[in-house]
């Protein structure tokens, strides 16, 4: 039996085998590795079994920082409105 692309990518899905790490997943990563690293300890991660390499992390920070807005927290207000 012959199966299209589509349906073979949409199995690979169902089955839990996809080729990106999802963003979730790297966001957890590189808060464990920062806090790690603060730490002074070396971190190797793996998703399912497969190892995520440091380019791989560095590429992400380095996507996810560049052009984004910054965080709540960096906004300090010093005058008091009434």
């Amino acid at each position: 039996m012959k199966y299209s692309l589509r349906t073979w990518k949409n199995k690979f899905e169902e089955w839990g085998y996809v080729k990106k790490t999802p963003k979730n997943v790297m966001e957890f990563i590189v808060a464990k590795g920062t806090k790690r690293k603060l730490e002074g300890k070396d971190t190797i991660f793996f998703h399912r079994g497969n190892e995520v390499g440091t380019e791989k992390i560095n590429n992400f920070k380095r996507r996810k920082t560049s052009g984004a807005a910054p965080s709540i927290g960096e906004y300090v207000c010093t005058e008091s409105y009434s």
